[in-house]
């Protein structure tokens, strides 16, 4: 208070020349702060604390422009969906593998269906009817499927869960190989799959009955099981087996006397097994068996004798 009472009597006492200066001085001070921003002036005394007035604007900061939310990104634009009929059903269009897998699954039920309810193979079903049933069927189904190809609606658009646009195509591939495979198979066989089948269980039943009719002949034959004649030669089988399990020891362990036995008894009893009554071929194939491992023993011993030591010489010399 007492500064501000010193600077009124100085103006007070002050001249007249100061007094207009002082003037003009006021003067361009309201030029001045007309021109910039407001300012705000205030009288405090001395060790009061300053207190800022919010509806005074600050000038020791800049003001800084409010930022703008981030525009959002433009919409992404689907492709255009062509409808013209050409390109619909181009090679690579969306309509003729999708109609011919409708057409083909159609086909192939219904073919299975008429077969099992009327006993007619595709061609007869084809021969008695069936092509104007194909034709109309094509028809129908080809006009449902362009209509919203057309609109520009695509099977794609429509897929949900498991019947999507994907599952019905690869089904349409099946029934396409499908009905394929059914006409082949029935040209081939000359039938229906019905009649093919059973032509398989009566051909499986004369397997059964023919094997069991040959099982009862071997049993009941006079050198069958019942007999001695079958299992004597059965036990012979265990000579030619130990003669072949001697085919890994050296060949100086072989005995001529034995392999010469056993060489001519297998060649005696192969003609004598042809010669009696009842021929005994279980007999027979024993004997084969035991003449030829007799044979190969022969050789062996026969090479490791003479050759081996024929060779040994001749590389000593």
């Amino acid at each position: 208070m007492a500064t501000a009472s010193f600077n009124m009597q100085s103006v007070f006492a002050a001249p007249s020349g100061v007094l207009k200066s002082s003037r003009n001085i006021r003067n361009t001070n309201q030029l001045l702060f007309k021109r910039n921003a407001p300012v705000g002036v205030r009288c405090m005394a001395q060790g009061d604390p300053i207190k800022e007035d919010p509806s005074v604007p600050s000038t020791s900061t800049s003001a800084t422009p409010p930022q703008m939310p981030p525009s959002p990104p433009p919409p992404v634009s689907k492709p255009k969906v062509s409808t013209k009929f050409g390109d619909l059903l181009a090679f690579s269009g969306p309509a003729p593998e999708r109609i011919n897998g409708r057409l083909a699954m159609v086909g192939f039920v219904a073919a299975i269906a008429v077969e099992l309810s009327k006993g007619e193979n595709v061609f007869a079903q084809i021969s008695n009817g069936g092509v104007g049933w194909f034709l109309g069927t094509t028809a129908l189904l080809t006009l449902a499927s362009m209509v919203p190809l057309f609109k520009g609606i695509r099977a794609e658009s429509k897929s949900k869960g498991f019947m999507t646009s994907d599952a019905e195509l690869w089904n349409g591939r099946f029934a396409m190989i499908g009905l394929v495979a059914l006409a082949f198979t029935e040209y081939v066989t000359g039938g229906t799959l019905t009649e093919t089948r059973q032509r398989k269980e009566n051909l499986r039943g004369k397997q059964k009955l023919m094997a069991t009719s040959k099982l009862q002949a071997l049993w009941n034959h006079p050198a069958g099981p019942k007999t001695i004649h079958f299992w004597a030669p059965t036990f012979k089988w265990g000579i030619s087996i130990a003669n072949i399990a001697d085919f890994q020891k050296p060949p100086e362990n072989i005995s001529y006397l034995q392999q010469i036995a056993v060489t001519c008894t297998g060649m005696i009893w192969c003609r004598c097994s042809t010669v009696i009554t009842p021929k005994n071929w279980n007999l027979f194939s024993v004997n084969v068996a035991m003449a030829a491992t007799g044979i190969y023993q022969l050789a062996r011993k026969i090479k490791y004798d003479y050759v081996s030591e024929a060779e040994a010489a001749v590389e000593i010399e």
